[in-house]
């Protein structure tokens, strides 16, 4: 980030305190874009025009442990934005869509992102989050 600053994906701010970040959404795919410390908490922003309301999964500066825990908890936000979808949707083609996507995301949650997790922590000798525990039921 030398030279121009970049302005924030989510509210146009270039002040001090930018952060990179990658987000993944199945509707983009993965991206990598700058965001102001304000908007690190959110989940509904615009990116290069297209609304995206997956959550940040990755900021860039976290150390491992903490990438693969936001790795986890952004596809169970994904996975809560289905089902959400599932929920509200009258159109049947939209339901079966979603839940597609959420089974991808388990999958990817169960054997990807939680293995190397649970290896981590190990390694680490920490004890894993209770909120993250609870998604790995």
């Amino acid at each position: 980030m030398e030279g121009k600053k970049q302005a924030c994906a989510g509210c146009g701010y270039s002040g001090e305190n930018m952060k990179v970040a990658m987000e993944h959404s199945p509707f983009v795919g993965n991206h990598k874009f700058v965001v102001c410390p304000k908007c690190l908490a959110t989940t509904d922003f615009e990116f290069a025009g297209t609304y995206c309301n997956a959550p940040l999964v990755a900021i860039l500066e976290m150390s491992p442990l903490d990438a693969q825990a936001a790795l986890i908890r952004g596809a169970y936000a994904i996975i809560h934005g289905y089902e959400q979808q599932i929920q509200t949707s009258d159109r049947p083609e939209e339901k079966l869509r979603a839940r597609r996507l959420i089974q991808d995301q388990w999958r990817l949650i169960n054997t990807d992102y939680a293995p190397k997790y649970r290896k981590m922590l190990v390694e680490a000798d920490i004890a894993m989050p209770t909120d993250i525990s609870q998604i790995l039921v």
